[in-house]
C-alpha cells in the first residue's frame, strides 16, 4: 500500500525539514498508540488489585465438617424440614428478600412452592443448602438446625434437580459419582430407573462415555436425567426441584393442553351425537361417586377416542422441530450434523394415504385400533417420535382427560347467542400452536335444569 502526500505551501520550504516533519507526524501516531495501551494496562492491573481485595474481604464459608455435631449417617430419615420465622438478605445493607416464614414440609411429602416472580422461590433453595446465611429464624431438618452442622454433612444429605441442569466435562461415570463412591451396578440401576440407561448402553464406551464441556454432545432432557441419577444414586430423603423441566414443559403442557380441550369441545358441539355419547360415557361411570377424579379415568375409552381424533385434526404442535445431532446417512443421502427439519404432524394426521376421510371428525376410527400417540405409529405423531417425544406427555394427557371428563359430567352445553351447532366456524388461526381463530363462547346449562326444561315441553 503507497501513501502519497501533497504539500502545498506559499512559501519554499527545504525537502530534508519536509521529510523530516512526515516523519515526526508518524512517530507521534505511535506514541500515541503506546500512550492508550499502558493506560489500559494500568487501569487492568488496578481492577486486578480490587478483585483481590475484594475476595480478601469475603467472609469464608462455614466449615464443611463440625465435629461436635454431626449428624447420625442415617440422617435424614423421614425429610421433614421446618421453617421458623425465616428472614433472609444478601447483604447486611439490603431489604428482607424473606421475611418471618413459617412453614412445614412434611417428609414423605411432595410440596409445591407457587409465587411469582421475585417471591423468594430461589432464596429459600440457597437458604436450605446454605448459600446465603438466615438474619433471624432457623431451619430444621428432621430435628437438626441446619445452622449447626457443617456444609459438607448438609449438601450430601440433600439434593435438588435444578433448573438448568448441570454436566462437567468428563464422563458419564464422572458426572454421576465425582468422588467415586458407588459401584457400577448401583450406576447402572439408577440409569435404568431415569429411563437413560439404555441410551448409555449404545454408546461404545458406556459408562466412560466422553460429556463435552456444559453437556453439549447431550439433549437438555438427558441432562435432566443425569442429573435425576445423581438423586437416585444418593438416595436423599429431601430433594428439591428448581422448576426442573418446569421453565418449559408447564408453560407448553398448559398452553397446548387448554388449546385440545377447547378443539374437542368444538367438535364435540360441532357433532351432537357425539357429544351425547361422551356425556352418556362420562355419567355412566362416575354415575355412583358424584364427581370425576383419577381412579376410573382409564374406564372412558370414547373419550380417549374423542381426544385421538382431536390431536389427529388438531396437533398440539403443527410443525414439530428437528436437529441431527451426528452426520448420518438416510437411503444414500448424507444428512450432515445440525441439520434441521420441520416435521409437518398437521399434514401428517390428514393425509388420505393414512386415513380414510381425513377431514371428517370421526373417534370410532380409534376404538377398535392399536394407534397411539406414544410414538411408535408415524402416521399419528401428536406429540413427536423416538427419544425426543415430547417429555411433557404425561403431564398433558391427564391436564385434557380430566377437565374435559368434568365438563361433560357436570353439566350440558349448547353455543351461545342462540346459534346453531352446524353454523360454530371451525376455521384455524396461525401460530406455533393451532388456535381457534374466533373464540369459543359456550353456555353450561346443568343437568337437573336441562331435564326440567325437557320435561316441561
Amino acid at each position: 500500500m503507497s501513501l502519497k502526500f501533497t504539500f502545498s505551501f506559499c512559501f519554499s520550504i527545504f525537502k530534508a525539514i519536509a521529510g523530516l516533519a512526515v516523519t515526526y507526524g508518524l512517530n507521534l501516531n505511535v506514541l500515541q498508540a503506546m500512550v492508550i495501551w499502558n493506560i489500559c494496562s494500568l487501569e487492568n492491573e488496578m481492577i486486578s488489585v480490587e478483585r483481590i481485595l475484594q475476595y480478601m474481604s469475603t467472609p469464608s464459608e462455614p466449615p464443611l465438617v463440625v465435629d461436635e455435631n454431626r449428624p447420625d449417617p442415617s440422617w435424614p430419615s423421614h425429610g421433614e424440614v421446618d421453617i421458623c420465622n425465616l428472614q433472609v438478605r444478601y447483604t447486611p445493607h439490603m431489604p428482607l428478600v424473606l421475611r418471618g416464614l413459617t412453614c412445614t414440609f412434611p417428609g414423605g411429602k411432595k410440596t409445591g412452592i407457587v409465587g411469582r416472580t421475585g417471591s423468594g422461590k430461589s432464596t429459600l433453595i440457597q437458604t436450605i443448602f446454605r448459600i446465603v446465611e438466615p438474619a433471624a429464624g432457623q431451619i430444621v431438618i428432621d430435628g437438626i438446625n441446619i445452622s449447626l452442622i457443617g456444609l459438607h454433612n448438609l449438601r450430601s444429605r440433600i439434593s435438588i434437580i435444578p433448573q438448568d441442569p448441570t454436566m462437567f466435562e468428563g464422563t458419564v461415570r464422572s458426572n454421576l459419582d465425582p468422588l467415586e463412591e458407588y459401584t457400577d451396578d448401583q450406576i447402572w440401576e439408577a440409569l435404568d430407573k431415569c429411563q437413560l440407561g439404555d441410551e448409555v448402553r449404545k454408546k461404545e464406551e458406556k459408562l466412560d462415555s466422553t460429556v463435552t464441556e456444559n453437556g453439549e454432545n447431550w439433549s437438555m432432557g438427558q441432562r435432566q436425567l443425569v442429573c435425576l441419577g445423581r438423586v437416585l444414586l444418593k438416595r436423599s430423603k429431601v430433594l428439591i426441584l428448581d422448576e426442573a423441566t418446569a421453565s418449559d414443559m408447564f408453560s407448553a403442557g398448559s398452553e397446548t393442553s387448554s388449546t385440545t380441550v377447547e378443539w374437542a369441545m368444538s367438535e364435540m358441539l360441532k357433532n351432537p351425537r357425539i357429544l351425547e355419547k361422551a356425556q352418556n360415557e362420562v355419567r355412566q361411570v362416575y354415575k355412583n361417586k358424584g364427581t370425576v377424579d383419577e381412579t376410573n379415568i382409564h374406564e372412558l375409552k370414547y373419550l380417549n377416542s374423542i381426544i385421538k381424533e382431536t390431536l389427529r385434526l388438531h396437533p398440539p404442535l403443527p410443525l414439530i422441530p428437528r436437529e441431527s445431532r451426528a452426520r448420518v446417512e438416510i437411503i444414500g443421502y448424507v444428512i450432515p450434523i445440525k441439520t434441521k427439519v420441520l416435521v409437518n404432524a398437521w399434514a401428517i394426521g390428514r393425509d388420505p394415504k393414512n386415513w380414510t376421510e381425513p377431514e371428517i371428525f370421526c373417534p370410532e376410527r380409534f376404538l377398535d385400533n392399536a394407534i397411539s400417540y406414544k410414538g411408535t405409529d408415524f402416521e399419528f405423531i401428536p406429540f413427536g417420535s423416538g427419544r425426543r417425544i415430547c417429555p411433557g406427555i404425561s403431564f398433558a394427557l391427564p391436564n385434557i382427560e380430566l377437565p374435559l371428563a368434568q365438563l361433560l359430567y357436570h353439566f350440558d352445553w349448547k353455543l351461545g347467542n342462540g346459534m346453531k351447532n352446524e353454523d360454530l366456524d371451525m376455521t384455524e388461526g396461525y401460530g406455533l400452536t393451532i388456535r381457534r381463530k374466533q373464540d369459543l363462547f359456550l353456555v353450561p346449562i346443568h343437568p337437573v335444569n336441562s331435564e326440567i326444561n325437557r320435561s316441561s315441553n
